[in-house]
């Protein structure tokens, strides 16, 4: 045996210093001492070792660490699981709850799975750039992670993720997240990925085009204020945006019709509790057909909406605001809207908490909007489209 081979084996036998007390004696009860693994679920049976340690030889035949970390409240640091280079087999739920869990490193090529530190509420520091190809399932993966405030997640291999929902959700101090780069060819579940991420300011999204369950996809994030707003334009395969996708996101002023491209349905409750959203403007939409229920509900400062000559029909209050829910304020007085269509859109009628009470339409068809039989008569006012830019003047309202 050459030297440079003796050198190597004699450190394969040296016992692994642990930060930890509580992690060492987890792994040398599964893995080390004299005797080594003893159950073939965790890898190589029978590395001989040394009594109340765990050797690097001993390490490197482990092929799963399974669930022995498991809801454990004791540990705080593992740095040492680099060490373990073949353990990288998951089944899910590795370290979920551990909430005392601060500093992690991970093997090179560790596979993500579901809910694999969800609940570790103190991690701050994982060299996540070290992930090999995610599994089928990454649901709630961080979910609950408040102590996170870096992700290096840019280059991640998705390619095979089918369910990803609550990825990031909780995860409040968060900063900045780069997906751009992701493969979801095959993702079919997105929900609240990055729900009650309340301090991101910049997120860059993955081309979620043709994918239909992102429901409250970026719920309650209220301090975006650097993304990619036409990715955030996700869509099932008929063009429409799913329920509930920008609740309650606090730097949505104004939406025009490139920032939803190829939009052709807006989904229930898509923008509702935006409460910073003033105007939506999709007169240039080439692709807008129809309306879901309550969009806009709870969007206490918005002044007017206006859509395009092609829009045929709308949901069940679809101007639902819910004027008695507390703490959303008072929605304006006069609120308008805009209409290019010379034919009324079916169902498109005043409900009893709709709070739009100028409407501007075509000046030839007028008479179409008011006999229709789909409109209430409590839409007091409509008037012809050239009136709105002098009414702008009279109630205060941009000329978006």
């Amino acid at each position: 045996m050459n030297e440079r081979r003796r050198m190597i084996m004699q450190n394969l036998e040296k016992p692994i210093k642990f930060q930890d007390e509580e992690v060492k004696r987890i792994c040398v009860e599964n893995f080390g001492g004299a005797n080594g693994i003893q159950n073939g679920a965790f890898g190589t049976i029978g590395i001989k070792g040394i009594k109340g340690e765990i050797t690097k030889k001993q390490a490197l035949g482990v092929t799963s660490i399974s669930n022995v970390f498991y809801s454990n409240k004791k540990i705080r640091t593992f740095n040492e699981f680099q060490f373990f280079e073949n353990a990288l087999k998951t089944f899910g739920n590795e370290f979920q709850n551990c909430d005392k869990l601060e500093e992690i490193t991970i093997p090179t090529n560790f596979q993500p799975s579901v809910n694999q530190f969800g609940g570790c509420k103190s991690l701050v520091k994982l060299n996540s750039e070290n992930f090999g190809k995610f599994t089928k399932n990454v649901n709630w993966m961080f979910k609950n992670c408040n102590s996170l405030t870096y992700m290096n997640c840019e280059n991640w291999d998705m390619s095979e993720v089918v369910y990803c929902s609550s990825l990031f959700e909780n995860c409040n101090q968060l900063k900045s997240l780069n997906c751009r780069n992701w493969n979801l060819a095959k993702l079919k579940y997105f929900f609240n990925a990055y729900a009650n991420c309340s301090n991101l300011t910049t997120l860059y999204l993955p081309n979620l085009a043709g994918k239909n369950p992102i429901n409250n996809l970026l719920y309650n994030d209220e301090k975006i204020e650097n993304n990619q707003f036409p990715i955030l334009a996700s869509h099932n395969e008929k063009g429409q945006y799913v329920n509930g996708i920008f609740t309650k996101n606090q730097w949505i002023t104004t939406v025009n019709a490139d920032d939803i491209p190829n939009i052709s349905v807006i989904g229930g409750y898509m923008f509702s509790d935006c409460y910073n959203l003033k105007y939506v403007n999709l007169k240039d939409s080439q692709t807008l057909t129809d309306m879901e229920c309550m969009p806009f509900a709870r969007c206490v400062k918005l002044q007017g909406v206006t859509f395009p000559n092609r829009i045929l029909s709308f949901g069940v209050y679809w101007g639902h605001f819910y004027p008695e829910a507390p703490n959303t304020g008072k929605y304006l007085e006069h609120r308008y809207l805009r209409f290019f269509s010379e034919t009324p859109p079916i169902n498109l009628k005043n409900d009893k908490y709709n709070t739009f009470n100028h409407i501007y339409v075509p000046a030839s068809a007028i008479e179409a909007y008011k006999k229709s039989t789909l409109w209430d008569a409590n839409f007091v006012d409509i008037q012809p489209l050239e009136n709105w830019e002098a009414d702008c003047d009279k109630y205060n309202w941009d000329k978006y």
